[in-house]
């Protein structure tokens, strides 16, 4: 049933774009298995686009993985940084370099 929902959703999307409309991107479908996947603008020459989730890994010079996120949409990198560095310091007790 999920599938149809999703399926209909496109057919719906579909239909505005050949009259001439775009959908919203923040509520677009763009996947019928991952509902939550939503347009991503890289600004790259060959993939202007992309579609999913956007990650941020945050590891240490021997490359251990201290913290992840992984983001709907294409927030800020900058907003994320410092949430990001005070998770780290609380899991580890030690200050970031």
């Amino acid at each position: 049933m999920l599938i149809l929902l999703y399926s209909g959703a496109v057919a719906a999307q579909g239909r505005q774009r050949l009259a001439g409309t775009i959908p919203d991107g923040a509520a677009r479908r763009v996947s019928l298995h991952d509902g939550d996947a939503r347009p991503i603008a890289k600004g790259r020459l060959g993939k202007p686009v992309e579609f999913g989730y956007k990650p941020q890994v945050l590891d240490n010079d021997d490359e251990v993985v201290l913290d992840h996120t992984v983001d709907q949409r294409n927030p800020p990198d900058a907003r994320q940084l410092a949430p990001a560095v005070e998770r780290v310091i609380a899991r580890t007790g030690g200050r970031a370099r």
